[in-house]
């Protein structure tokens, strides 16, 4: 995911706050008890939670979070503020996937990131991404409109969502959340037979041999210690979502870094599915996210918003049938329309310096509007109603 072009250049998750909904993790290990890493508050994991769901969190975390010291993991996102992890079940009040997700969001602002490492069963019986389930995908789009970044697994039931038992489901629109599917790792990037896909699933990691801190079955232990304890086999959409969150951290810490704002969830998916290493052949699951390509392209966008061209007029916004671009003093550019997913619907040479676009055939919903000139790429929000 070339990460460390970030690491080694300082870029590691500084200011930016993260949270994790699943069943625990030990915050006393060694490479977490020493960081931010904690439960929400009033929270305990419940007594019935085997060590398979607790150390399951341990290791997520130790991909995202873990502190970077002379040996063991050093987390993507080392540098951020903190790491919060929501309980699905706790001693308090039992079991409550909605509950726990709800508490995070409501203790999350614009430009958070919420990894949530849950999947649910499907019309057939396999697992598929949380959001299948209407109360969750209703709070993954609170949080994602309140510009919260949920980075969330598509699961492992070799489902896919494109087929007609998802109908209802694809018929409830987009909930901005950036899922994230498994595959190989190596540089075949080939989905691997479990993961669900499909055009709703975003992105794809590493869904196998993943290095990480916690009890996995294949495990290093140091001094016959529970807190020193690492695995080398860790997999599934799990590991690859947490890489994604991980990374998503990091990017959007760099971001913030230059500019004082957040990327929206929209704008970072779509970044990373632009600028990502095409998967191998088979199923969809998306591109590998690729982090020296996502930055080099922000420094790009960056560079050129001082130009008095990145105030193209356009309007009405929202609109529901014609845009209309005016490009002031500019009379030719490329103009480009994006999807929320990344999938460029339209584009156009624009010869003029007022252009009227017809965009009758474009379903509802949010878009990215981008002008390029020779030297200049500027991308504007629009809504089609």
């Amino acid at each position: 995911m070339h990460v460390r072009y970030a690491l080694d250049n300082g870029i590691n998750g500084t200011g930016i706050n993260i949270r994790a909904v699943e069943y625990g993790m030990n915050t006393n290990h060694e490479d977490l008890d020493h960081t931010n890493a904690a439960f929400a508050l009033n929270t305990t994991i419940n007594s019935g939670a085997t060590l398979a769901y607790t150390e399951h969190g341990t290791s997520v975390a130790g991909i995202v979070f873990a502190n970077k010291g002379a040996y063991g993991i050093s987390g993507l996102a080392h540098g951020a503020n903190e790491y919060i992890l929501y309980p699905e079940w706790t001693e308090e009040y039992g079991y409550n996937r909605v509950l726990a997700t709800s508490n995070a969001i409501d203790n999350s602002a614009s430009g958070d990131i919420i990894i949530f490492e849950m999947q649910t069963y499907g019309p057939n019986g396999n697992f598929v991404l949380a959001e299948y389930e209407q109360a969750i995908w209703d709070l993954t789009k609170a949080a994602t409109d309140a510009g919260i970044i949920v980075v969330a697994a598509a699961g492992n039931g070799g489902v896919n969502l494109d087929a007609t038992s998802f109908n209802n489901y694809n018929a409830r629109g987009d909930s901005s959340a950036i899922i994230v599917g498994a595959g190989s790792a190596n540089t075949m990037h080939l989905p691997l037979w479990y993961t669900t896909y499909g055009s709703r699933v975003n992105v794809h990691s590493w869904g196998q041999n993943v290095y990480t801190t916690g009890v996995n079955g294949c495990d290093i232990v140091f001094g016959n210690d529970f807190n020193q304890t690492y695995n080398s086999c860790f997999g599934g959409t799990s590991s690859a979502t947490a890489l994604v969150g991980g990374f998503t951290a990091v990017l959007q810490s760099y971001y913030f870094e230059q500019t004082g704002n957040h990327l929206s969830a929209q704008e970072l998916r779509m970044l990373m599915v632009n600028t990502g290493i095409a998967q191998g052949a088979g199923v969809s699951i998306g591109p590998l996210p690729n982090m020296q390509a996502a930055i080099l392209e922000l420094n790009n966008t960056l560079s050129t918003a001082h130009h008095s061209f990145s105030n193209f007029i356009m309007y009405p916004n929202p609109t529901h049938g014609i845009l209309n671009i005016n490009l002031k003093n500019t009379i030719a550019a490329d103009l480009e329309i994006h999807n929320i997913m990344g999938q460029k619907i339209l584009e156009r040479n624009l010869k003029s310096s007022n252009n009227k676009i017809a965009l009758n055939n474009i379903a509802k919903g949010l878009y990215l509007v981008t002008i390029k000139t020779e030297k200049t790429a500027t991308t504007k929000k629009l809504i089609i109603n």
